[in-house]
Order: C-alpha cells, then sequence, then structure tokens
C-alpha cells in the first residue's frame, strides 16, 4: 500500500459518495490517498506496518462513523480528528509494548477473564457477521496476520484489517449494549 493516487475527488465529493453508498470504491480510494498523504507528513518516521494499521483503521472509523460527520464543509476535519486517536493509540500501543521489554514478569499472572465477562464475550460474538466473526477468531483467538485472514476470507490484506476492524466496533457497541454501566 503506501502509494498515494493523486486524488481527484475532493473532500466534500468524499463525504457526499460515501453518505450516499459506503461501498464506493473511488471514493474510499480517493479517501485512502488523503490520509496517506496526512500520514506520509506525520509519521514518516516511523515503520510501515504502522503507518498501514493507522491509514486502514483510520478509513474504516471514519465510513463507520459516517453519521457523525457534521457535513461536507468540515468532514477534512472530522477526517483528521480520527487519523490523530488512531494513530494516538497505535503510537501507545508501541509504547506500551517496548515498556515491556527487559521487564521481568511474575510467575503468577494475574487470573483470566470472570464467568460472566466470557459469556458476554461469547454472546456478543455469536451476534457478528459470520465473515467478521471469522477474521475475529482468525487474528485474536489464532494470531493469524492480516495477510492470512485476507487469504482465508478471499479479500485484500488491507480489507482484512477493515474487516477485524469493523468486528471490533461491533463487539464494543454490542458490550456497551449488554453492558451500559460496565463491569460493576
Amino acid at each position: 500500500m503506501l502509494q498515494a493516487s493523486s486524488p481527484t475527488i475532493g473532500w466534500s465529493d468524499i463525504y457526499r459518495r460515501l453518505g450516499h453508498d459506503r461501498n464506493d470504491f473511488e471514493a474510499y480510494a480517493a479517501l485512502e490517498s488523503r490520509v496517506l498523504a496526512i500520514v506520509r507528513s506525520t509519521l514518516r518516521h516511523n515503520d510501515r506496518q504502522l503507518a498501514e494499521d493507522v491509514i486502514a483503521d483510520t478509513c474504516t472509523a471514519v465510513v463507520m462513523g459516517l453519521d457523525k460527520a457534521r457535513g461536507p464543509d468540515t468532514f477534512r476535519g472530522f477526517v483528521i480528528g480520527i487519523y490523530l486517536n488512531t494513530r494516538r493509540f497505535y503510537l501507545g500501543q508501541q509504547t506500551a509494548n517496548a515498556s515491556l521489554e527487559g521487564v521481568d514478569l511474575p510467575d503468577a499472572m494475574p487470573a483470566g477473564p470472570e464467568h460472566d465477562e466470557l459469556a458476554l464475550l461469547e454472546r456478543c460474538v455469536s451476534e457478528l457477521p459470520p465473515r467478521e466473526r471469522r477474521a475475529l477468531l482468525l487474528r485474536f483467538f489464532r494470531d493469524a496476520p492480516y495477510q492470512t485472514i485476507g487469504k482465508a476470507l478471499k479479500v485484500t490484506e488491507n480489507n482484512a484489517r477493515q474487516i477485524v476492524h469493523a468486528a471490533k466496533t461491533r463487539l464494543s457497541a454490542c458490550a456497551r449494549r449488554l453492558w451500559p454501566k460496565g463491569r460493576r
């Protein structure tokens, strides 16, 4: 990925077209191209995989949250806001992972999830569409890379990332719906 095509569709046109058809390939490609340009200016010193993850998750979050955008005039700012949140998450993950290097972990790790938490997870996973469920299970229970998930689902690696992200978004929504006040 990481190859920008010249964006021929403007921000407001991307907003309108995706608002009309969220599967509009040309509008999505233009969105990816514009996010890539932002990534190149702010993440140029980070690794390629991180940049690709940030682009895929940003674009997916934009499309999934398009109803929260306030209109074509502010769409660019909406996308940048989602990008900044996504970048912050990924850079935080890198810092968290790096901070464990060289640290001796205790022999006894904390207990796993409680029974009610597992029941919630099982119920929410069962509500996922089959393709998202399969992608999620491959990613988080088999530790499969996105390339493997893409092959299993017969989609591109980038689409596999989008499918996993969509599954995570649905899981979060399900958990909030079933446990609106969280763990008590």
